[in-house]
C-alpha cells in the first residue's frame, strides 16, 4: 500500500470509530463508546505524542549520571 491509501484507510477508520462512539453513547452503551474513543486515540493521537516525546528526550536520560 502506498502512503495515500494508508492515509485514506486511517481516515476511514477514524470516521468509523467516531460514528461507533456516537451511536454507542446515544444508546447508553458507555463502555463501548469509551472503547471506541480509546482506539481512536491510540490510532491518531498517541503516535504523534510518542514522536514528540522521543524527539524531546533523544539522547538524554538514557543512563544515570554519577553523583559526586
Amino acid at each position: 500500500m502506498d502512503s495515500v491509501e494508508l492515509q485514506q484507510m486511517v481516515g476511514w477508520l477514524a470516521t468509523q470509530y467516531q460514528r461507533l462512539a456516537a451511536k454507542a453513547e446515544r444508546d447508553g452503551q458507555y463502555s463501548a463508546a469509551v472503547g471506541a474513543l480509546n482506539a481512536l486515540r491510540a490510532m491518531v493521537v498517541q503516535p504523534q505524542l510518542d514522536a514528540q516525546f522521543a524527539a524531546h528526550f533523544r539522547g538524554r536520560f538514557t543512563h544515570h549520571s554519577y553523583r559526586r
